[in-house]
């Protein structure tokens, strides 16, 4: 296989450093103190380390964006570094020497410079120890750890480093401070200490300066490397579905061995032997006529695994047993960085994973998100993602008939190299805002016949591409659509969008390609764009984001009309039509839920529905507008929300604003409900009767109606069978009726006992009194508004 050359090839070029990196300094070279305590000599008495235990305070660890205190998992004492005093011009005349040996030992690039930061004192105790673990990068520019260990006599207390399948390990000096060094992304532990204390100084390591220089590649290895991608890229794969041609990769996407953050992955600050593998590829890219660019990679894999450790085992000590040197001791797989949740499965086959790039920085430097999916057949690494540590997992058990599973999430880094001649297609595959600007300056060179094949080229595609950030890419694309003068490729292009992707400020963007190509054309060619699929399930938008924008409707119809194109105002109107069938039908909907949750429910769309009153005054809209007020006047359940839809508007609007929105009908609505529904007699006391649904009227419904409607009547025991018990909770649970419904279980058929609750006069008292409020409020209204009129009358 060609992938495998490929590997092959650069597994060969492992790099001129190692994961961990040691050196050793004079004791005398530091001069410690310790706030509250004094100076500490070298080597450091047990005196001294009891005294040190008694200022610290117990270490904790980190678990995803939490900070845990878990001597199961962390137990050592820890002192800050802002009580930590050092003779800085003494130690970094022999830290910084060391710091450079440290460099070029951690395979970093010749000029390439790293600085330590103080981050804590560490004492381990008898008995204390670090479970395996992955420490977080604190910074961007963080890429490992330093641990100084000072000379003291202790046994046991190994400082373990991992990585790649490689070990390393760090028992100390009683005369020396060793310098340990070692990469953010290796697994590393302390074993418990026997005897004596283990007391460290902790740094984060700091690249300074982003390398320039690129180490050279013998050119054995540039030419196999050279011959193995050329063949990747020129050997057709097999074809993706039954009829289509066999193609070659569009590009190659190589895992790199270290993880980095977002802003720490710059060409200048790769680690180890990516930095050889990737100055490998550069070369090769530039033979080829080959684009590179490194990328961040979202991993998900999903294994069968089984459950091969103690069922029983949880935050506990993983060395607990007599022999510290016995390597058979379980360890954590903790499944997050710098955290901790117990051991996880054994993996044993990969059933399926998805590689996904997010980041690219390009040959220049420069960076960019994208969204791209990576075929299998494009991929290739020296290190499985399952050797590194997942930033989330998830373990699913036997369940029925489906297996035991485990997922999880990585993220990696990444070389992506593609000849130069699939340059648009890679980049538009992973950006469509790359993908519209690229177009755009072609467009901008006068290179019209150019652009449009670049445009036709997004179509296998761009539906897909196009929705990963639909609002940040549809202005751009309204332009690009309206510059290509082709109506066939603008409607390709406009398709993936819906018009709440496009902001007020847009507006003129869409009103220049309605212009363009005619409104007609726009309605027949790219319908979904407005028009709302009332039966639609898929909207591209959560509903609460769709009425976000419809609340700001009016600024986007004002702005529409405003361009004063031909057809500015009949598109408004057509966009206020399309809007107000949604909420409509949405509003509807919401209205069917249970009672205590309908004002709730209505809650939601009265900015959106203001916004459209709104709408449809900016765009002279009178039928439109008309057909909103009918709809908020014809159901006569909805006083209460009619009032709060009122407040709301006079919130928002002010009372003037109130009176431009013509919603006199509306308020003399609802006035006219409440003084209906208020003029019937408070419930007396003895009362018990129960408006009875009316949606369903068969036998039971009848004869639990009967017993509801009985004013003297609070109780009834009525013998079922289970099915017509079942129905009579449905009714009642649904319609939220005050009744309680228990089943007696004895006899047969058992008996179904309905009591009514004290809760029909609170519930009705409650709402009288909302009711009267409501009313209160919208008389005193009524009263300002006729003010208001008479003044302007007289004046």
């Amino acid at each position: 296989m060609p992938s495998q050359e490929v590997v092959a090839a650069l597994a060969s070029l492992g790099g001129h450093g190692s994961f961990v990196a040691r050196r050793s300094v004079p004791a005398s070279a530091l001069r410690l103190e310790v706030g509250g305590l004094g100076p500490i000599n070298l080597p450091i008495s047990k005196a001294k380390a009891l005294a040190l235990c008694g200022l610290a305070r117990p270490a904790q660890h980190g678990y995803k964006d939490e900070t845990r205190l878990d001597v199961t998992v962390r137990d050592s004492w820890e002192i800050e570094a802002n009580r930590i005093k050092l003779d800085e011009r003494r130690w970094r005349r022999a830290l910084d020497p060391a710091l450079s040996r440290i460099a070029r030992g951690l395979g970093l690039a010749a000029d390439a410079r790293i600085q330590a930061d103080l981050h804590n004192l560490l004492v381990y105790a008898p008995g204390q120890f670090f479970v395996p673990h992955q420490d977080s990068e604190k910074s961007d520019a963080m890429i490992g750890t330093l641990v100084a260990t000072l000379p003291s006599v202790f046994t046991g207390g190994d400082l373990i480093v991992q990585h790649h399948g490689k070990e390393r390990v760090h028992r100390g000096s009683r005369h020396d401070i060793e310098l340990v060094a070692f990469y953010a992304d290796c697994r590393h532990e302390v074993r418990p200490v026997k005897s004596g204390y283990r007391i460290v100084l902790t740094y984060n390591l700091m690249l300074s300066g982003a390398a320039d220089r690129w180490p050279s590649v013998a050119p054995e290895h540039t030419e196999r490397l050279e011959g193995a991608v050329g063949e990747f890229l020129r050997t057709a794969l097999p074809p993706r579905w039954p009829g289509a041609a066999s193609e070659p990769p569009d590009r190659l996407v190589y895992l790199l061995d270290h993880q980095y953050t977002q802003k720490g992955l710059t060409w200048g600050r790769l680690k180890d032997a990516d930095v050889a593998r990737v100055a490998a590829l550069r070369e090769v890219a530039r033979r080829l006529d080959c684009e590179v660019a490194l990328a961040l990679a979202d991993v998900h894999e999903s294994w069968s695994c089984t459950d091969e450790y103690d069922p029983g085992f949880g935050y506990r000590n993983p060395y607990d047993y007599d022999d510290a040197g016995d390597e058979d001791d379980p360890e954590f797989d903790d499944g997050a960085d710098d955290g901790f949740d117990g051991p996880e499965p054994v993996l044993t086959d990969l059933i399926e994973s998805s590689v996904q790039l997010r980041h690219f920085v390009d040959a220049s430097g420069k960076a960019e998100a994208v969204s791209a999916e990576v075929p299998e057949a494009e991929l290739c690494f020296t290190k499985p993602s399952d050797e590194l540590d997942p930033f989330q997992s998830e373990h699913e058990g036997y369940m029925g008939n489906w297996g035991n599973t485990v997922d999880r999430w990585y993220h990696r880094a990444a070389v992506v190299l593609w000849p130069r001649s699939r340059t648009f297609t890679i980049r538009a595959k992973a950006s469509a805002r790359w993908a519209m600007r690229a177009i755009s300056a072609t467009l901008a060179r006068g290179q019209t016949d150019e652009a449009r094949q670049m445009a036709a080229t997004l179509a296998p595609f761009w539906l897909r591409v196009a929705q990963v950030e639909p609002s940040r890419v549809v202005a751009p694309t309204l332009r690009v659509a309206r510059a290509l003068d082709d109506r066939s490729l603008a409607a390709a292009l406009i398709r993936p969008f819906r018009i709440e992707h496009l902001a007020p400020k847009g507006a003129a963007v869409l009103a220049a390609v309605v212009d363009h190509y005619g409104l007609e054309w726009f309605r027949d060619a790219c319908p979904s764009f407005v028009a709302w699929d009332l039966d639609r399930t898929d909207d591209v938008l959560p509903p609460a984001h769709v009425l976000d924008w419809i609340r700001a409707l009016p600024a986007f119809v004002r702005a529409l009309c405003e361009t004063r194109a031909a057809d500015a105002d009949a598109l408004a109107q057509w966009t206020l039509s399309e809007q107000w069938r949604r909420v409509a039908s949405d509003y509807l909907a919401s209205a069917r839920v249970r009672p205590s949750r309908l004002l709730a429910a209505l809650e939601r769309f009265d900015g959106a529905i203001l916004g459209l009153v709104e709408s449809a005054l900016a765009c002279s809209a009178a039928p439109e507008h008309a057909r909103i007020v009918d709809f908020l006047t014809s159901d006569d359940r909805l006083s209460l929300a009619l009032v709060r839809l009122l407040r709301t508007c006079t919130k928002r609007l002010g009372p003037r604003g109130v009176e431009r929105l013509h919603v006199d009908a509306v308020r003399a609505h609802a006035v006219r409900r409440l003084e209906t529904e208020l003029s019937v007699p408070v419930r007396a006391d003895a009362d018990w009767s129960i408006a009875a649904p009316r949606d369903c009227s068969c036998a039971l419904c009848q004869d639990l109606a009967r017993f509801l409607v009985d004013r003297s009547r609070t109780r009834h025991e009525w013998p079922l069978a289970q099915q017509k018990r079942a129905h009579v909770h449905h009714v009642l649970d649904d319609h939220e009726i005050p009744v309680t419904h228990r089943t007696r279980r004895s006899g047969r058929p058992f008996t179904l006992v309905l009591q009514k609750t004290r809760a029909l006069f609170d519930r009705e008292a409650k709402e009288r009194a909302a009711k009267t409020a409501g009313l209160a409020w919208l008389r005193a209204e009524s009263g300002r508004a006729s003010r208001r009129s008479r003044q302007i009358i007289n004046n």
